[in-house]
Formats: C-alpha cells, sequence, structure tokens
C-alpha cells in the first residue's frame, strides 16, 4: 500500500512541475491549461475515492486531504475541481452496481465531469414519475459546471422531504451564463437550471457521504491557500531589506511568521484527525479552522510584503482573493458552527 508521505510528495511534485508555472497566467485567463485534466487523470488524483471496483484508486481520506492539500499549494482551483469530483464520486459510492457503472469509471479518468448542487439556495423539487424521478428547479453556484457536466449530484425537494439524487445533464438540463468571481478564476462557476431532467434516487448514506467528503476537501484547499502565502512570504523576508536588514530578522516580521506557522501546524493536525473519523462535527471544525486560517495566513502575507503584496505582480494578493471563498463554499462558516454548537449539548 502506498505510504501518505509518498501521496503528498508525489501531489507536491506535480504541482510544483505542472501547477506553479501556469498560476498568474490561468488566474489572468480564467482557465487552466489544456493539459491539466489529463495530467490529474493519468497521475490517479481524479479517482482517489473511487473505489479499485469501479475504476479508482481507493485512497483513504487521509491520504485523499493530504494530496489535495498539495493540489492547492500548486493552485487552489485545481484542487477543487479535484474535490468536486471526488464529492460526486463519493455520492455515487454507495449506489447499486448499475449506476456506479455508469459514471464512476468515466470520472476517475477523466472523461465524464461531475457537479453538485447542495445548500440553502438551491431550489430544485423531484417528482416521481412511474419508476423514475424527474427534477427541476435552479441552483446558482454550480462548481466545475459547464458544456461537458455529465453528471450532477443534488439535494431536492420531495413530497416526502429533501433526498439525494444524482442527475443525468444529457436532456433537460441547462448552465446558465459563467460566472465572474473574485477568486479562483479558472474554476467554471455557473447557475444550473433543471427542467424535468431524468435522475436516479440515491439513499441517505449518499448525502453524508458527499458532504463529509467536500467539508474535509475544502478544509484541506484552504489549507494548502495557507502554506502557498507562509512559504511566500518566508522567501521575501529572507531576502527583501529595510535599513540593511533582513526582514526576517525584524521581531515584528518573526512573529507574525511564527504565529502563520503554528496556526497551519495545528489546523493541519485537526484536519488529519478528522479525516480518520466519522465525524461531521469533526469534519465541521475542521474546515472553519481551516477557512480561518487560510485568510488569517493569507492576509498576514500580503502584510509581510507591504506595498508589494497588494499588487498584481507578487502572488500573495491572488491566494488571498482565493482564501475568501473557503468560507462560503459546502456551508457557510457561521452554519457550521451552529452545527458545533448544537453538538456540545446532549438534548
Amino acid at each position: 500500500m502506498i505510504e501518505l508521505s509518498e501521496i503528498r510528495s508525489l501531489a507536491r511534485d506535480f504541482a510544483q512541475a505542472e501547477l506553479r508555472p501556469g498560476v498568474e497566467q490561468w488566474d489572468h485567463e480564467a482557465a487552466l491549461g489544456e493539459s491539466v485534466l489529463p495530467q490529474l487523470a493519468e497521475l490517479g488524483f481524479l479517482g482517489m475515492l473511487v473505489s479499485e471496483e469501479d475504476g479508482g484508486a481507493g485512497f483513504g481520506m487521509p491520504a485523499f486531504v493530504a494530496a489535495l492539500e498539495e493540489i492547492a499549494w500548486g493552485e487552489p482551483a485545481t484542487a477543487l475541481l479535484v474535490l468536486v469530483q471526488q464529492v460526486v464520486a463519493r455520492g455515487l459510492g454507495t449506489s447499486p452496481a448499475d449506476v456506479r457503472g455508469r459514471w464512476l469509471g468515466g470520472i476517475a479518468s477523466g472523461e465524464l465531469r461531475g457537479c453538485y448542487a447542495f445548500g440553502d439556495d438551491v431550489a430544485l423539487h423531484a417528482t416521481q414519475d412511474g419508476d423514475a424521478w424527474r427534477v427541476s428547479g435552479s441552483a446558482p453556484f454550480v462548481l466545475h459546471a459547464g458544456d461537458g457536466a455529465a453528471v450532477a449530484l443534488v439535494r431536492a425537494g420531495t413530497d416526502a422531504g429533501q433526498a439525494t439524487f444524482a442527475v443525468a445533464l444529457d436532456d433537460g438540463a441547462a448552465f446558465g451564463e459563467r460566472l465572474d468571481t473574485l477568486g479562483l478564476r479558472p474554476l467554471h462557476v455557473s447557475p444550473l437550471v433543471l427542467e424535468a431532467a431524468a435522475a436516479v434516487r440515491l439513499d441517505d448514506a449518499a448525502y453524508t457521504a458527499a458532504s463529509h467528503t467536500g467539508r474535509l476537501g475544502v478544509a484541506a484547499v484552504a489549507l494548502g491557500i495557507a502554506q502557498a502565502a507562509l512559504d511566500h512570504a518566508l522567501g521575501y523576508a529572507a531576502v527583501r531589506e529595510q535599513f540593511r536588514t533582513k526582514l526576517r530578522d525584524f521581531d515584528a516580521i518573526r512573529f507574525k511568521l511564527a504565529d502563520m506557522a503554528t496556526s497551519i501546524a495545528a489546523t493541519r493536525a485537526l484536519l488529519l484527525d478528522a479525516a480518520q473519523q466519522e465525524s461531521a462535527t469533526a469534519a465541521a471544525m475542521a474546515k472553519v479552522l481551516a477557512s480561518r486560517t487560510a485568510m488569517h495566513v493569507t492576509t498576514e502575507a500580503v502584510q509581510v510584503f507591504g506595498g508589494y503584496g497588494y499588487m498584481r505582480d507578487y502572488p500573495v494578493e491572488k491566494l488571498m482573493r482565493d482564501a475568501r471563498a473557503m468560507g462560503l463554499i459546502q456551508g457557510a462558516d457561521e452554519r457550521l458552527r451552529l452545527e458545533i454548537a448544537s453538538s456540545l449539548y446532549d438534548d
């Protein structure tokens, strides 16, 4: 079995060689390089949480979050693309063999693209049509969307309450105009409108697995953003001088760097612990802390760079823009904090 350190090293090498060189261009063009998706598939990153039986790598959750952190260190939007595929895969992974066979192999190979729509802003309703289901309505913010998406994992209302569905996007589905985002610009985000789209109803375990994966995955992406910002700040402080003294030798800067590193280490420990559990509360805690850490560390990195940190010619302003989304994706932090608070009481 491949070791966690090997997976992390493989992901870091890929991020360093294939993602870092394109970051500035992809942010400007709001599109990833054409070779990125095939490379992710070839290395097995698109099938990390797909079982070997279904054509994937069959990684455990600790290996998944470790790899995702390193990919995010290279380019955060790429990591979110990988995460979306794995959220869909985890949801479909609890389904019958015929449903898994229809989509999972293609997701793992990169031949099929998945997306998902969960959250309070999703207005979808499902009706039963004989033995089949049809889903109609809209979702305003769908990640990894657009032409080419083959399946969407959605939560929709039924006469008996909320349920989870896998919706085929080849008929009765349309994506709206791509949205112009503050950060994560290479990631395609757009509304999704469904009109009596054919769907397969999944069991409750599908949503639980998908949601758990999403929370831990966003935490890993946030952690990768924070680590990248710290690394840039360390490098800049080691060469930039004021009054003939390197920035890293000023106590004020050293305190910042120490606090940034401590926050990252604490967040990584909580995330890896949560990844070994099936606890929704632990995943929520990891996600909330990681999104805070990403925002704190990137903001401090901009401060270390001074005025240059606010310029597009330097990398930390982009990371700060990317970090802002971490508290919004896969459940706003305020909502997750309410869940955490509720779990503290037995009644």
